[in-house]
């Protein structure tokens, strides 16, 4: 078990590498996730319209997941040839393995589900074979790439003081993590609404997660950020402007005031109780405007920080 040494120089192409891996990994973690906590427990409560909601389901996911989980294995490919020379060789062999497992469940096992469950409609063993694949095979190995992801930007930025270096660490992943379960929240399931027959809409709309999972999956995760980023003005890497997560928090305040005074009372409380068209196209269209464009502009400003904070090479 070899180890690459500190001595060998990372190029700025070595930093690229990691840098993207990191953001499809955990992209793509919050996209299989968020589906599994939150879309799939849902299926057996359409009835109407199925064909058209799982016809819609399969353009979005193959948008925002089958697309972007192969870039994630060629991000992943791209490690062994670019990857930082102080992260351990083995480990990426093991990110290259659990990759190519996730990303061939989706490619072949759960992208088939959901082609065979649009022609041949809802199967309650269909269902459970997506629950159980989706788990074992997809959620379990993508999520060990991220712990080990954690692992890599530990010791490529140990330069970084311990509590400033994982507040960095912790804000940057769940940024990522937030892209990914944010798209299935925003840009699948709202529109998925609207093809819910009113006929459906109260079964569909309650089986959603159990607010413990609601908070573990979405919640915490979205706070977290909100939380970090304030001791980070000061505790930021060396090199980052304080502007930097100060227009962080400031995106991240204009997000949760958004979706404490228009989202929570006005559209999402009200579909609660009652089935509403117009609600439902207000609710994507003032989605699109005021809050979904947020979590890209996280997506920017939190790269940035990830180019400004420098390794312990770049600091030599």
């Amino acid at each position: 078990m070899t180890t690459k040494t500190l001595s060998n120089t990372p190029a700025e192409t070595s930093k690229w590498a990691l840098f993207i891996f990191t953001i499809f990994s955990f992209y793509i973690f919050g996209v299989v996730l968020a589906s599994y906590c939150i879309t799939y427990p849902r299926f057996d409560d359409v009835h109407d319209n199925w064909q058209a909601f799982m016809s819609l389901y399969n353009h979005k996911m193959t948008i925002f997941l089958k697309i972007p989980s192969i870039l994630w294995f060629l991000s992943a490919i791209s490690m062994y040839f670019f990857s930082p020379k102080i992260v351990p060789k083995w480990v990426i062999y093991v990110c290259i393995g659990l990759t190519f497992i996730s990303v061939s469940t989706t490619l072949f096992s759960v992208m088939p589900i959901f082609s065979a469950m649009e022609g041949i409609g809802f199967n309650p063993e269909t269902h459970a074979n997506l629950l159980s694949t989706s788990m074992f095979i997809q959620i379990i190995p993508a999520g060990i790439v991220c712990l080990l992801i954690l692992f890599f930007l530990n010791i490529y930025f140990q330069s970084i003081r311990p509590l400033s270096r994982w507040i960095f660490i912790i804000v940057t992943v769940l940024s990522f993590y937030l892209i990914g379960s944010n798209t299935v929240e925003a840009l699948i399931e709202y529109r998925l609404w609207n093809i819910v027959s009113e006929a459906d809409w109260l079964a569909y709309r309650r089986s959603g997660p159990s607010f413990g999972l609601f908070i573990a999956v979405y919640l915490l995760p979205g706070w977290l950020p909100i939380l970090l980023i304030i001791p980070m003005i000061w505790l930021r890497p060396k090199d980052v402007s304080i502007i930097l997560p100060i227009c962080f928090l400031l995106f991240e305040l204009w997000g949760a005031f958004i979706t404490a005074t228009y989202f929570i009372p006005k559209a999402q409380m009200p579909l609660d109780n009652a089935y509403s068209k117009q609600l439902l196209e207000d609710l994507v269209k003032n989605d699109d405007l005021k809050r979904v464009w947020i979590m890209y502009v996280l997506g920017i400003i939190t790269g940035v920080i990830f180019f400004k904070s420098k390794n312990s090479t770049e600091m030599q």
